[in-house]
């Protein structure tokens, strides 16, 4: 075969890349390092809500009994390392409900709902790395689960799939990450994230043992 020809060829033979931005949940600025499984239902009154210190961007404070507080915060980014992230839509005074998973497997991952003092959803988010920190019906009127296979990236060892994220609440929307789209939960308008959505396919025999799928999502009013 003319050397011209496989060079033509190489953009259908080659596999494509997959495309991965990141997604970051703090508690109180930082990540929980016991080693520990983590769940911690807090709720109150906002009591600031802007930039965040640490590892994240954003966050909202939550002043509960006794006046204890938490701060759950987020940072979202694309795949050149941008920063995406939303802001909460909350105000001083709001009644919230906060809901914080952390889970440590192999590796760990976090993900966190807040509600309003009526039960709404304001904002959700998923690391989804080790089987994910939501637990089914965590979010109210709301699931994200995996989609079709979109794109396929050589590895040394098994091929890195990339797949859609399938957001159903009262619409469903697909989206191939990196990218947003708004999605329809409880009558209200969110935006949805598609962060991460990737697997390991079948490849030489190798091995990945170090690594997971991550299925990276969040949502905000």
């Amino acid at each position: 075969m003319p050397l011209v020809l496989l060079l033509a060829c190489g953009s259908i033979l080659d596999p494509d890349p997959v495309e991965s931005g990141s997604l970051v949940v703090c508690l109180d600025g930082s990540r929980d390092s016991s080693g520990n499984d983590v769940d911690i239902e807090h709720s109150g009154t906002v009591l600031s809500v802007g930039a965040a210190s640490g590892d994240c961007a954003r966050e909202v404070e939550i002043e509960g009994d006794e006046r204890a507080s938490r701060r759950v915060g987020w940072r979202l980014t694309d795949a050149e390392g941008n920063d995406l992230t939303p802001d909460f839509d909350v105000a001083v005074g709001d009644s919230v409900a906060l809901s914080y998973r952390y889970r440590m497997v192999w590796g760990d991952v976090a993900g966190f709902v807040l509600q309003g003092g009526d039960g709404s959803l304001l904002a959700a988010a998923d690391e989804g790395a080790w089987g994910n920190a939501l637990d089914d019906g965590d979010v109210p009127g709301l699931t994200v689960t995996p989609g079709e296979v979109v794109a396929t990236e050589s590895t040394d060892c098994e091929p890195l799939e990339g797949h859609t994220l399938v957001f159903e609440g009262d619409d469903t929307v697909e989206i191939e990450p990196v990218a947003s789209d708004t999605v329809t939960v409880g009558g209200a308008a969110f935006t949805a994230y598609g962060l991460r959505a990737t697997s390991w396919g079948e490849g030489n025999g190798c091995g990945v043992t170090d690594t997971t799928s991550v299925y990276a999502w969040a949502v905000s009013r």
